[in-house]
């Protein structure tokens, strides 16, 4: 009997308490993970939403840098073509 009160007082074993708190603390932190998980999915699903996006983006700027170097490039043949004129 004193041996069993021992074992149960004895600094190795847990109290309830101890274990509970343990386990909620657990729940705690795989709680915090979850929502970071989810939080990570769902940038992860705006960027993918984006793409459509950013590929439009990255069209409309190469297409631009096309116009003005066609512009550019129309603007010195003009320019040649009127010193050619004035010689």
């Amino acid at each position: 009997m004193q041996s069993q009160i021992a074992a149960k007082n004895s600094p190795n074993k847990q109290s309830g308490r101890q274990q509970i708190e343990k386990i909620l603390s657990r729940c705690h932190q795989l709680h915090r993970e979850k929502q970071q998980s989810e939080a990570l999915i769902q940038s992860e699903q705006l960027l993918n939403v984006d793409q459509p996006l950013k590929q439009q983006i990255t069209r409309i700027v190469v297409e631009k840098h096309e116009r003005d170097d066609f512009d550019r490039i129309m603007e010195e043949d003009l320019e040649n073509q009127l010193n050619e004129l004035k010689l």
